[in-house]
Order: C-alpha cells, then structure tokens, then sequence
C-alpha cells in the first residue's frame, strides 16, 4: 500500500485441543517503505456461542475494510496505482471485543479501544503501471489518544455463499469517541441476495445509511464518502464527503 510499501510478515495463532477453545495470536511484520515495525499479541478464548478477545497492538489501520479486501486493494495498488484505502497508525493499542451468537443468525458484538492515533503520509508512489503519476494523499486526521466504544447487532439469514440463495442480512453499528476525541457514529446496512428464475444470475441489492457527529475540521479521515468502489456507482471514487 501507498503508506507502508511492501509488507514483510508473519502470523501465529496457538490453540491446542486441550485449552478448550481458548489461543493465543501474535503478528509481526515490517513496512519497506516507512520502514516502521508492526505488532499485535493478543489472548482469546470461546465458550459455545459466547468468544471474547483482548489484543495489545501497533497497527496501520483503516475504516476502509469492509470497502475492497486487502488483497485485491494490495493488487490494485501494485499494478495500477489504484490504493482505495484511507490508512492512521494505531499505536499503543489496547482492544476487548465480545461477541454472541444467538440461534445462528443473530450476532451481537461490542469492543472496547484505546490507542494513540497518528497521521501516515504517503511513503511510496511505485507501481508496476502508471509510473508517472502519484498515489493520491492519504487524508489527516488530528493526532492524540482516542477511546472507542461500538455496539453492534447483525441479522443474517443469508447462505454461506449468498450468490447462490436468497438471503437477507441487515446489521446495525453505533460507535462513540472520546478522549482527545469527541463523537458518535451509528451505521446501518442492509442486503438482499435474490437469485433470479433464469440462469445462474443473482441481484443484489444494498442499503447504507451512516452517520458521524462532531468531527474536528481537519479530521477527514474519520469523514463518510460516496462515489465508486461499493457506494454509487457512475460517480468517481469518493466524488462525494461529508458527516
């Protein structure tokens, strides 16, 4: 990606059978272009539907995961100069997340942050094509230590892969900041994969509804966009911005 370069690491997660559903994770890795380590140890534990987690971690992180998986964003990015993520380094990072599933198609989840929030500018602008031209620049926002809070409840009566049967799934997240940051957020999505009488063909629909309240003016990387990429289609990418 355009803020760490190529990343070099590793990962392993430890659980053997007679830890009855608890591990342990660690992961470390080392951007070629800021030339920064990264870190996240972390212990786990599931009892039936119930899984609890708590982390220490020094990420790049983004909002942007559920937009292009890092995968496909990493190739986009080396080939073409196309980086559709917006990137912060969480550092000093402390995180419990909770989570419950109820009669298989309800989940609810909470998690619990605090971390010092930090700007990572453009480290890069190499690729395979489109040489000449620069990654975009990564949006600022204000750095200082954030606390996060989220609530989430999620409906899913989709098929594990959704293409190939109807289903619906609806979700909602509400989020608050604070410390060195004020704010709420709440975001609800909706899905319907409803396969069609004709083919193997399936449409798809999408519902978003999002918001964020007291935003700092010149923290754009915790602002919502529209345009391209998951959003609106025959817009350009993030054409549109706003809270």
């Amino acid at each position: 990606n355009r803020v760490e370069g190529f990343f070099a690491g590793a990962e392993v997660f430890i659980a053997p059978p007679r830890w009855r559903g608890e591990g342990i994770l660690g992961s470390g890795g080392y951007g070629t272009a800021n030339r920064e380590w990264r870190y996240e140890v972390g212990l786990m534990a599931r009892r039936g539907s119930f899984s609890l987690a708590v982390n220490h971690y020094n990420r790049t992180a983004s909002l942007d995961d559920s937009l292009i998986s890092t995968p496909t964003n990493t190739l986009t990015a080396l080939m073409a100069k196309r980086d559709y993520k917006d990137y912060f380094q969480a550092a000093e990072g402390l995180e419990l997340v909770a989570s419950h599933r109820y009669r298989s198609f309800w989940l609810f989840s909470a998690r619990v942050a605090y971390s010092t929030l930090r700007n990572m500018p453009v480290a890069t602008n190499w690729s395979v094509f489109r040489r000449s031209e620069p990654f975009r620049e990564n949006p600022r926002l204000v750095e200082g230590k954030e606390g996060f809070i989220s609530l989430g409840l999620a409906l899913d009566r989709t098929a594990p892969d959704p293409l190939s049967r109807s289903g619906t799934s609806l979700s909602g997240v509400y989020e608050r900041r604070f410390r060195d940051f004020e704010g709420d957020g709440l975001q609800v999505e909706f899905h319907r994969f409803q396969t069609m009488p004709f083919g193997r063909q399936t449409l798809v629909l999408r519902g978003l509804v999002s918001s964020r309240t007291r935003l700092a003016p010149e923290d754009s990387l915790h602002l919502l966009y529209l345009g391209g990429l998951r959003t609106l289609r025959g817009y350009t990418f993030r054409e549109f911005h706003g809270n």
